[in-house]
């Protein structure tokens, strides 16, 4: 994946984010604004930016999408500038006014398993079809309602519930690689995506407990 598939996935969840640029990658920790989900991103680019630029999250992925490849970033009279070539792009860099938001510690005490990305994908997508939820048991992964039922057979440790509505936006429907989920009873799933010495893309979700 390239930071144009990343953040048009990430600009579905947040509207605005602090872009961290460190010379040698591009970091990004956010929620929503709802405050169920954070994304968590460390992603390796040469740069010769050194800085933090609070930005809109959905222009800066629309002005990605118009890049085939990683474009180059520099800043400009209170602009993020993106460029490549003779294409060049600028984003109004804006004071931030809230608190920046930090990596929390999680325990997940071995609670974890890797799964096909576009497997992944199709699961959530199908029971999406049948419910809001999901829940993750020890028999495998399963959505119903008073008049249907989806499941899909995958052995798992705990039973949890999450958000299809979150889950849809944090899927990858051609990403050719394993990810990994972790997860407990009650508690916050993590959904990680990486390519070694490239990047390290994380999805946190809080759970639906019920009643």
């Amino acid at each position: 994946m390239n930071l144009k598939i990343i953040f048009e996935k990430i600009k579905e969840l947040v509207n605005e984010g602090t872009l961290i640029f460190d010379n040698e990658s591009l970091k990004l920790i956010e929620m929503d604004p709802a405050n169920v989900a954070e994304v968590i991103l460390e992603y390796k680019i040469k740069s010769k930016l050194k800085g933090k630029y609070f930005i809109n999250i959905r222009n800066f992925a629309i002005i990605l999408n118009r890049f085939k490849e990683d474009p180059e970033f520099d800043v400009q009279d209170g602009y993020l500038v993106i460029k490549e070539g003779d294409s060049v792009f600028k984003i109004k860099i804006i004071e931030r006014v809230d608190k920046e938001f930090k990596v929390p510690k999680l325990d997940y005490k071995e609670n974890e398993f890797f799964i096909d990305a576009r497997r992944f994908h199709k699961i959530v997508e199908d029971a999406d079809n049948i419910s809001e939820n999901i829940y993750f048991t020890k028999e495998g992964f399963l959505a119903e309602e008073d008049l249907s039922k989806y499941d899909c057979k995958f052995p798992m440790v705990d039973k949890a519930k999450y958000s299809l509505e979150y889950l849809r936006k944090m899927t990858f429907e051609y990403l050719q690689s394993n990810m990994k989920i972790e997860y407990k009873k009650d508690y916050v799933l993590r959904l990680t995506y990486w390519r070694k010495d490239k990047y390290r893309l994380e999805f946190l979700l809080a759970p639906r407990v019920d009643e």
